[in-house]
């Protein structure tokens, strides 16, 4: 079913509000200001790094001693909050907050925002959703991610609690799944952990050290993954086989020591963490950061470096890896699929990116009541609006679009059409429904990000 006119309000130059406990808006991407794209910030056991792509001095570094309680920091890790100046710093038992005022002039804010737990955290990794700003922890004592919803506090509590195979080291978030689930990086291999409890093997590994997965691809394509082997590539789809990205200026491998992999789905690359740096043709010394294309032309599409060639800077051992980039085009789930009597819950997902400009969204919404009339549901910020029986409604209602009639499978499909204003930094609600004779079936949320890319 095709609506031509279903995205006209936004070219009207109608303001969009904010959503309702999430982060500000303005994109998946892209800092604050102080901290611009294409930026990186290393995390080691002596502290908090953001290295010069031009000098061994880096443009920022606060020591470990220097946050709250002064920390001895041990395998610590680091993620960037997308929108913000902000980075999560998590080691041992405790999380911080570094946001940067200015680079320049090296200025920056430190909060401890450590969680609420039973028993103290032995926190190893973390991801944050791009969209939702939702917290991830991988806590090595309980054997379990925990989630935690922003704002991030000092004694915030889990809403949320994963269980992952014990020997874990290493988490991503999948958050293009229309079924959610993160990676998990065990001691021979990486397995997607579904929030549900079922399991996919991805690809077979041994020690992997670092995960991350594309937030515009669902599956195995998006999921990148290095290891202490020196091994640094992309899943396949078969367990057995890697894509491997690690070679380049005539050495294989290229980097040594991996320690962390980062994708920027502006770039289309992958940042590498060389904590035993590179082939010394390309580098000298350790922590260097190198960016990998998934497939290189020889003198044209090539791994470039990222840190100073003569030495980055980073001092310290066991580091992780943080990427800024620019605004990105992604599409999320939120919320839960509701159903009342004898209703399914049913699925909604697009199947483009919403990338600005591009002239067309196709909506599908999947396993919902058969033969029924379905409506989409489009609006400007996130609700929590009781339906009759208990169901929520978590898109605001602002505008209603009738998807037909769901076929025998309960699937129907709309096509927008989305004009050529509607900016960049745009974000849109949406949940798909069907009727039934028992009540309703009720997509969860779906978060449309209209990015540059």
């Amino acid at each position: 079913m095709r609506s031509p006119f279903l995205f006209a309000f936004l070219s009207a130059g109608l303001a969009l509000a904010p959503a309702v406990g999430a982060r500000p808006p303005g994109g998946g991407g892209g800092g604050g200001g102080s901290v611009p794209p294409n930026s990186v910030v290393v995390v080691t056991s002596d502290g908090f790094f953001v290295p010069d792509t031009a000098s061994s001095t880096p443009l920022l570094f606060i020591p470990d001693s220097s946050f709250p309680g002064a920390p001895d920091f041990v395998r610590p890790a680091v993620q960037w909050e997308p929108r913000t100046d902000c980075f999560l710093v998590a080691s041992a038992d405790r999380l911080f907050r570094v946001c940067i005022t200015s680079l320049e002039q090296g200025t920056f804010t430190i909060d401890d925002v450590t969680p609420s737990t039973a028993a103290p955290m032995k926190l190893l990794d973390l991801d944050v959703n791009p969209g939702t700003g939702a917290l991830y922890l991988l806590d090595q004592t309980t054997k379990t991610v925990e989630r935690y919803q922003a704002p991030y506090a000092a004694g915030m509590v889990s809403d949320l609690s994963i269980p992952i195979p014990p020997t874990t080291r290493s988490i991503a978030l999948d958050s293009r799944a229309v079924k959610p689930a993160l990676l998990a990086g065990e001691t021979m291999q990486v397995t997607r952990v579904f929030f549900d409890g079922s399991t996919q093997d991805v690809s077979f590994l041994l020690f992997p050290t670092g995960l991350d997965q594309d937030p515009q691809i669902k599956g195995n394509g998006g999921s990148f993954m290095c290891s202490s082997q020196n091994d640094v590539g992309v899943a396949t789809g078969t367990p057995s086989v890697m894509f491997s990205m690690n070679y380049g200026a005539g050495c294989l491998p290229l980097a040594f020591g991996t320690e962390d992999v980062e994708w920027d789905p502006i770039k289309r690359r992958a940042y590498v963490l060389a904590e035993d740096g590179t082939c010394p043709t390309f580098s000298s010394g350790p922590n260097q950061v190198v960016r990998f294309p998934t497939a290189q032309v020889p003198g044209i599409i090539v791994p470039k470096l990222h840190t100073y060639a003569p030495g980055s800077g980073v001092t310290g051992t066991e580091g992780d890896l943080a990427v800024v980039y620019d605004d990105f085009a992604f599409v999320t789930r939120y919320g839960e699929s509701c159903y009342q009597g004898s209703a399914a819950a049913a699925e909604l997902d697009a199947l483009q990116l919403p990338v600005a400009g591009f002239p067309l969204l196709t909506l599908e919404l999947r396993k919902s009541e058969p033969l029924s009339p379905a409506l989409l549901v489009i609006g400007l910020q996130r609700s929590a609006l009781p339906l009759l029986g208990g169901c929520l409604v978590v898109a605001s209602p602002d505008f209603l679009f009738s998807m037909g009639t769901t076929d025998a499978q309960g699937f129907a499909s709309l096509d927008l059409a989305v004009p050529p204003t509607v900016p960049a930094g745009t974000d849109l609600y949406l949940q798909g429904a069907a009727a039934a004779a028992g009540g309703w079936s009720v997509s969860h949320g779906l978060l449309v990000h209209v990015g540059i890319k």
